[in-house]
């Protein structure tokens, strides 16, 4: 339930009775907060911690894909999953996915189980930075315990990892099915096209999952996490399918950085998401206001 800042609540509220004046106030509002936040420089900090993060976290995520699959075979499907990545990017991850993985024997043992356990925890940075971003976004200070942060951080590193297996196994599993059964050419078509809109509802699923329960704030109902997870998706697909074009025809990293080509434009294309995980947030946050505005407002169509 909506509350206003005396504590108050608004029953019944619903970011679809905003009204079109309202909806161009939110996106004023989120221009202005934007600024006002200093997100750029938030998301800058969030992508260093978050490429501190991601190659722990490839190493638990090939933990967990060698107990269902061949993690061998993850250089292949991350060449082939990691469409949305800069080619120098999803180079840098695979070559590195090449060299962590290896023989698997389908379970952990205990040695398996305390590595995965270390890289996990080691992995949680980038989940901690982002907890942190996101409290700023909504303008409230961090009181959780440090084990209750703990905790959730760790959970919050969890799952996306789950997630990058769902969507590689969406991404990568489809085709390799659809070889095995011998479809016509429209069929297989039709079939691939779908894993496509299926990647965008996890990615928007996820980031609902993370507004809704990564900041210090009463638990918002889903619907006033949905707008800004669907404009977080949109966003965030085109401007890393840009980014990977531009990458790819026009810039040449390698040239200007050397070796550390792959490492930065990794960092661009990471700063980049968290910037527009974290407008979708301000969505959220500009939305709930402006409820509130108009619910304070006299009705005057009388």
């Amino acid at each position: 339930m909506l509350r206003k800042k005396d504590g108050s609540t608004v029953p019944g509220a619903r970011p679809a009775d905003l009204s079109g004046t309202g909806w161009r106030a939110v996106v004023m509002r989120v221009g202005t907060s934007v600024k006002e936040n200093n997100l750029t420089l938030v998301s800058a900090g969030v992508a260093f911690y978050g490429l501190l993060a991601i190659f722990p976290a490839l190493t638990a995520l090939l933990s967990i894909y060698g107990l269902v699959a061949d993690p061998a075979q993850v250089q292949q499907q991350i060449g082939a999953g990691g469409g949305m990545l800069p080619p120098s990017a999803r180079q840098l991850l695979s070559s590195n996915a090449g060299g962590i993985a290896g023989p698997s024997s389908g379970v952990l043992g205990i040695g398996a189980i305390v590595g995965f356990l270390i890289t996990l925890w080691s992995a949680r940075k980038g989940a901690k930075a982002m907890v942190e971003a996101l409290n700023i976004v909504y303008e409230v200070r961090e009181t959780r315990s440090i084990f209750y942060r703990a905790g959730l951080t760790l959970l919050l590193t969890l799952a996306a990892i789950v997630v990058a297996i769902i969507a590689l196994v969406s991404v990568v599993a489809i085709p390799a099915v659809l070889g095995y059964l011998g479809l016509g050419v429209k069929e297989e078509l039709a079939v691939s096209a779908i894993r496509w809109p299926v990647l965008a509802v996890i990615i928007a699923a996820s980031f609902a999952g993370l507004y809704r329960f990564a900041p210090n704030r009463r638990r918002p109902a889903w619907r006033w996490v949905g707008y800004g997870a669907a404009t977080a998706t949109v966003l965030w697909l085109i401007a890393s399918a840009l980014f990977s074009l531009y990458v790819s025809s026009f810039a040449n990293y390698n040239k200007v950085y050397g070796a550390a080509g792959g490492i930065v434009v990794l960092l661009l294309w990471l700063f980049l998401s968290a910037l527009i995980v974290l407008v979708g947030a301000e969505v959220n946050a500009a939305i709930e206001q402006q409820v509130v505005i108009e619910a304070d407002e006299p009705d005057t169509s009388i």
